[in-house]
């Protein structure tokens, strides 16, 4: 018989966060788990010989095909054998109760899926006071947790959820090789789920430093794109299902997505007859403002969305989902370290 839960851990050049990774790891309370790191071979750093010294307390995989950081997540699928998967992103910290806390929700409600909630931090070590809150643990349906999915009520990232292998070998879902693959990922976990749940406590730390995808400029085209094509992918597969709702609040996250584009690129894409068409379809009737907003002033839409995300959005310290019921406010108190 296998572990709980089987740990997928991607890497590529990721040698300086490892020995810190597997630190977390030895400090999760919950321990009937074992530890995969899927090693990309195209690292052009120590990242494979790093990875290589805990080959004692991680099997270790490493990836000599093409593909992205999908492609090596379906790999550690392969080669689980844990009941349940928990993709983990190097450079990130996760709280050590995070796994207790789950498997625990999972077996009380039977969940196929459990989320947690997260807070964005530019600095890892950084500790936060979070004992004035009430946290609270949602059980939905499939249809409830698409809903909220799309409401912004429940996370896209991957790394916030641990998923019953079963359902998704039953199921075939598997993760794209393309940029955003956590869009098409999550929709599809949600909709072949029987029961999901959710808690309201921050169990992981998402490290935002300059050389992170949300925070690194370099890539932002390519980011504004992949999103704007895994919505498009989930238009059809969501089709057989009481998606109108989904679809039309997803037709406002993808405007606001847009917003990672450089300037000139998202000024084409809102001209673009692929965006008119969506804003005509899903934000007319009845008028949704912000859309008529981004339809005949994209410069200034821009500038604020731009501002949104850098000010409020990757905040430092903002929690994910405000469990104080005042979306996007709540910036917990740092916990001042005595050396």
């Amino acid at each position: 018989m296998g572990p709980k839960v089987s740990i997928v851990v991607p890497i590529l050049n990721g040698a300086r966060f490892i020995d810190r990774a597997m630190g977390y790891l030895e400090s999760q309370t919950f321990r009937d788990f074992e530890t995969i790191l899927i090693v990309d071979a195209k690292s052009t750093d120590d990242t494979v010989k790093v990875a290589e010294s805990h080959s004692d307390k991680a099997k270790i995989v490493i990836k000599n095909v093409p593909g992205s950081l999908g492609v090596s997540r379906n790999m550690g699928v392969n080669v689980a054998r844990g009941g349940f998967i928990w993709y983990l992103d190097i450079d990130d910290r996760p709280l050590p109760n995070l796994l207790e806390r789950m498997t625990r929700i999972q077996e009380e409600h039977d969940a196929d899926v459990v989320g947690c909630n997260f807070i964005y931090s530019a600095n890892i070590d950084t500790d936060y006071d979070l004992s004035k809150y009430d946290f609270k643990v949602r059980v939905m349906t499939s249809e409830e947790a698409v809903k909220a999915r799309s409401e912004e009520r429940f996370p896209v990232t991957a790394w916030s959820k641990i998923y019953r292998r079963s359902m998704l070998i039953d199921n075939d879902i598997e993760f794209a090789d393309r940029f955003c693959e956590d869009i098409e990922y999550t929709y599809k976990t949600l909709n072949c789920s029987k029961k999901v749940c959710y808690t309201e406590e921050p169990l992981y730390i998402y490290y935002q430093h300059e050389k992170s995808y949300c925070m690194s400029g370099a890539q932002s085209d390519d980011r504004g794109k992949a999103e704007q094509h895994a919505y498009r992918v989930l238009e059809e597969y969501l089709s057989n299902t009481n998606s109108e709702e989904v679809n039309r609040r997803n037709a406002l996250t993808r405007i606001r997505s847009s917003g990672h584009m450089t300037y000139r690129t998202f000024i084409q894409y809102a001209k673009s007859k692929e965006c008119r068409w969506m804003l005509r379809r899903y934000c007319s009737d009845p008028i949704v403002l912000e859309a008529m907003w981004y339809r005949f002033f994209p410069t200034t839409y821009y500038v604020a969305i731009r501002v949104f995300f850098r000010l409020m959005y990757y905040r430092d310290g903002r929690i994910y989902t405000d469990p104080t019921g005042i979306p996007g406010l709540t910036h917990p108190k740092r916990i001042k370290k005595h050396r």
